[in-house]
């Protein structure tokens, strides 16, 4: 794509790294995002109140934000410190003291350091009934603090902390959604791979919400997105966005763009391989459809009943067409037709592997390189 798109991958260097900052979710998706799992209600109610907490602190403290610190939640989009809320989970799950109920007699023996993920240490509790006694709340959040710590340690969910927001600075997020939106070049491509499929399926949801967000708020004739600036948003494998057991954020996101998005200016695109996974809701909205070769009978049946009455016998032919080839009907043809698409020149990544290696003598794969490439993306160097 050249000089026509900008690419960011959550994997890729400094330059090019897509960044979705945690801030701009839930509490409770933030926790299932780090800690990789569902946690105790009472994990999860104290992580509320400690986000809500932090955020009304820097809310209370910025200059850019314009909002009632009283009137901000657990789920308020603005930025606060994880890592402050991972030190304080910490420290209340591992306390001893003398005095059972009073929390001076903390009995700390390293009081550790957010920012360094060095997590506090005490006095080992008393055989017994001596003290250091452990603190009314010792040990109440499992697992939590110990799984927090891991997922902001692991490079994979990096790209989830950036970028940091300062009170005295400016809005993170309108930069971030620039570059989203590729800056001054017309295409952009957003890489999830290499993320565990829980986080990728957030940050799209957190990547589509605002976007639509800003485009619901931006006037016609006004700067911004939207009607000013239609955005088409192309979602590959989107089954895995928008299916009904899939991560709220995301398939609610995806949906009401679905729904809602032509009116104010922004577009779906959804490319699939198993269109019976995705909701009737998205593909009643569709007014262009384009099937290419399906050999499922379920999702022959889907392509078949979202065809008009008229042309629904096209179906039949779906799985007997060749490569590259198509049924197309809606708004982008006059008649339902059966077209030849041009193959792309250079053929992508994802196209058909060669078979040549099969015939050529038999000798033993290098596999060194591949795998120096898989372990480096666990560096600790990068975390």
């Amino acid at each position: 794509m050249g000089d026509h798109a900008s690419v960011r991958s959550v994997l890729g260097d400094d330059a090019h790294r897509l960044r979705v900052p945690y801030w701009a979710l839930g509490a409770a998706d933030i926790l299932m995002i780090f800690t990789g799992s569902a946690s105790g209600g009472t994990a999860v109610k104290r992580f509320g109140e400690l986000v809500a907490e932090k955020r009304r602190e820097f809310v209370a403290s910025c200059r850019w934000l314009d909002i009632d610190a009283e009137a901000v939640t657990s789920d308020t989009p603005v930025p606060f410190d994880l890592r402050r809320v991972w030190h304080q989970l910490e420290f209340e799950n591992s306390e001893t003291r003398q005095d059972r109920q009073d929390p001076a007699t903390a009995c700390v023996l390293d009081a550790g350091d957010a920012k360094e993920l060095r997590a506090p240490s005490f006095e080992n509790y008393g055989a017994g009934n001596q003290p250091p006694h452990q603190s009314p709340i010792y040990g109440t959040y499992g697992r939590v603090p110990e799984l927090l710590r891991s997922g902001l340690m692991d490079p994979r969910l990096r790209f989830f902390q950036e970028p940091e927001a300062a009170s005295d600075g400016s809005d993170p997020l309108v930069a971030t959604m620039q570059e989203w939106l590729g800056g001054i070049k017309p295409i952009s491509v957003l890489d999830f791979s290499g993320v565990p499929a829980e986080a990728a399926e957030l940050a799209i949801g957190v990547v589509l919400n605002p976007i639509f967000e800003v485009a619901v708020r931006t006037a016609p004739d006004g700067p911004g997105i939207g009607r000013p600036s239609p955005v088409l948003v192309v979602l590959e494998e989107a089954h895995r966005y928008l299916g009904d057991s899939l991560v709220a954020i995301s398939r609610t996101s995806a949906n009401r763009i679905a729904r809602e998005g032509r009116k104010y200016g922004v577009g779906l695109l959804l490319v699939t391989q198993r269109p019976a996974e995705l909701p009737d809701t998205a593909l009643a909205q569709c007014v262009t459809l384009l099937a290419l070769r399906l050999s499922n009978a379920a999702d022959q049946g889907k392509i078949k009943n979202a065809l008009p009455d008229s042309v629904s016998g096209l179906a039949a032919a779906l799985p007997s067409l060749r490569t590259g080839e198509a049924l197309v009907s809606g708004e982008a043809c006059v008649l339902p037709a059966r077209i030849l698409i041009d193959r792309p020149d250079p053929a992508p990544l994802a196209d058909d592997p060669s078979l040549e290696a099969w015939r050529a003598a038999p000798s033993l794969p290098d596999l060194a390189p591949a795998l120096s490439a898989w372990r480096g993306i666990y560096n600790a160097d990068d975390a």
